[in-house]
């Protein structure tokens, strides 16, 4: 029998990108899985968020409008609580899938028993503004870093947007906070013995964020991630897992600096400015999304 899949996106405002995704999910090709379900957690949306959805309940889609914000974390477990599935994958809302086999490649590794929990490949799309154009070249090769270390085997490539967990590892697992869930779900794995797989040719797509503003949202909630981690797991061991070869790091500084001279040299101002300043504020289950990020098409 094919190994069952369920599909779970929380979402917060997401009416710019939503249907995309629901349509582009509708049309994978299920040659090594059955589709059980498109479950769609929509925290407190306030704009077409829930109309959207409703228009694909009839094929599959299941909308959760609650009516209480409680953040990503929350909404997720949501989702999983109600999953019964072989395999669930958990997608952010606002991204988009490459090819009709985006599902099947994600999952492939654990229906091949060689993974628990996998991530995919996150690529961001051309930028519109300067700003966009300083965080998509720092991106970039930061990412050659990632994908170099342990083979992409690490910390850094297990994101948000685009996961796939076992069945074994779901039903044990419960995400405990929104910032750094990503990271939460990689730490909890290595921790318990589950076995992580980046898969390189699973491709998303995500929208930098095209402006300071929204960039501070997402940067602050990354500074703040590893001290919030740090008191859920042994400390050491989160240090471990977040470091870096020191010479590929400053080979990568290098070459940013030779290829995009004016881009590394306001990157590096705008990483100070924030890494000082997530030292003032208090990390929040719940934030503002980022509205440049979320227009991709």
């Amino acid at each position: 029998m094919k190994p069952t899949v369920s599909i779970g996106i929380p979402a917060y405002n997401e009416e710019a990108n939503l249907g995309h995704l629901l349509s582009d999910l509708q049309s994978q090709k299920q040659t090594g899985f059955k589709l059980q379900e498109i479950i769609v957690s929509s925290d407190a949306s306030t704009d077409q968020t829930v109309s959207i959805a409703k228009k694909y309940s009839g094929s599959g889609v299941k909308i959760l409008d609650n009516q209480v914000r409680q953040g990503q974390a929350a909404r997720q477990n949501q989702i999983i609580d109600l999953a019964n599935s072989d395999v669930l994958v958990l997608l952010n809302a606002d991204i988009l899938i490459e090819g009709r086999d985006f599902v099947w490649r994600l999952i492939q590794p654990i229906t091949n028993n060689h993974a628990d929990l996998t991530s995919s490949n996150l690529l961001a799309l051309a930028p519109k503004t300067f700003m966009g154009q300083v965080l998509f070249h720092s991106l970039k090769l930061r990412n050659e870093v990632y994908k170099k270390y342990h083979l992409g085997q690490n910390i850094y490539t297990c994101h948000g947007a685009a996961r796939a967990f076992s069945k074994n590892l779901y039903q044990n697992f419960r995400f405990q906070n929104s910032v750094a869930e990503d990271a939460y779900s990689y730490l909890y794995a290595i921790f318990k013995g589950y076995k992580y797989r980046y898969v390189a040719d699973a491709i998303a797509y995500i929208r930098w964020p095209e402006s300071l503003i929204d960039h501070e949202r997402q940067s602050l909630r990354f500074f703040q991630s590893q001290k919030v981690l740090s008191s859920q797991f042994d400390p050491q061991f989160v240090s471990d897992q977040y470091k870096l070869p020191p010479l590929e790091v400053l080979k990568t500084v290098v070459k940013f600096y030779l290829q995009y001279p004016i881009h590394a040299l306001a990157y590096s101002f705008i990483f100070w400015f924030m890494f000082c300043k997530s030292f003032f504020k208090r990390p929040m289950d719940t934030w503002q999304s980022s509205v440049s990020s979320k227009i991709l098409k």
